[in-house]
């Protein structure tokens, strides 16, 4: 197989390691400086990596040669060379084999390599907006999770065109008790929606209870506290979460605050 032997010229050098498990720096010319020769030969490609050096019975028609080194002790391969260039490889430089001939030295592309990861990350950014624009899948039936009414409210109405909240402005409970505390959190017959409740004290933050989905003409009168507390008047805010019927689609949430004694 013809033979490619560097001549040591450039401005710029790279490291390779030669077939005798030795490193060299070896020179080479930058894309700039390459510009400036009268008319260069490109005659091929290397990655200059060792494992480019074909086997003996390996027959490759694209490799067209061997790259290597010879100075006055030793006489070493580099690599394979190449007639073309891989698609996936930018150009970094270019080693001088003589008779104004050269080998251009390959570079991964950052950008090719980059293109599944953006395309992936592209991707699930628009899968994950569409999930949140629509919680449910096309394919699929939305399933919401209820909460299990013991008690509802006797007072209906079945014509009310939007949504409605049905609030209260104080609520009494026990102090150290967490179980069974006295509510009313209603979703109003006819309401276009599931509503699901948070309470939460307006100082501290301080979750005290969330529920699962409330549906129109149910309401939910006792509940169990996340944490006791202590005699004295509090503020509490009552946020309601809205989800449409069929398809589980965010609507308008509302909230209001609670003055709350605990005795």
């Amino acid at each position: 197989m013809k033979r490619f032997n560097i001549i040591l010229c450039g401005e710029k050098t790279t490291t390779v390691k030669a077939d005798n498990k030795k490193h060299y720096n070896l020179p080479y010319l930058s894309k700039k400086e390459y510009r400036k020769i009268e008319a260069p030969r490109l005659i091929g490609y290397s990655s200059l990596k060792l494992n480019s050096i074909p086997d003996e019975k390996e027959n490759n028609s694209e490799i067209i040669g061997l790259l290597g080194y010879q100075d006055e002790y030793e006489d070493v391969l580099i690599s394979a060379v190449r007639e073309d260039r891989k698609k996936c490889k930018g150009i970094k430089g270019y080693l001088n084999v003589g008779n104004n001939r050269y080998v251009a030295i390959e570079k991964n592309n950052l950008f090719l390599i980059l293109i599944p990861f953006l395309f992936i990350f592209i991707s699930c950014t628009v899968l994950g907006l569409g999930f949140l624009d629509n919680p449910t899948f096309p394919d699929q039936p939305w399933h919401p999770v209820l909460e299990e009414i013991t008690d509802t409210d006797d007072d209906k109405n079945n014509e009310i065109p939007q949504i409605q909240v049905a609030g209260f402005s104080s609520w009494h409970i026990p102090a150290g008790k967490t179980q069974s505390i006295p509510v009313s959190l209603k979703n109003p017959e006819g309401n276009p929606c599931y509503f699901s409740f948070d309470i939460y004290l307006k100082d501290s933050k301080d979750v005290l209870y969330s529920s699962k989905m409330v549906k129109p003409g149910d309401t939910i009168s006792r509940i169990n506290i996340n944490k006791a507390l202590s005699v004295g008047k509090y503020t509490a805010v009552v946020h309601i979460n809205t989800n449409e019927l069929e398809t589980g689609s965010k609507m308008n949430d509302a909230s209001f605050e609670v003055k709350l004694t605990v005795s």
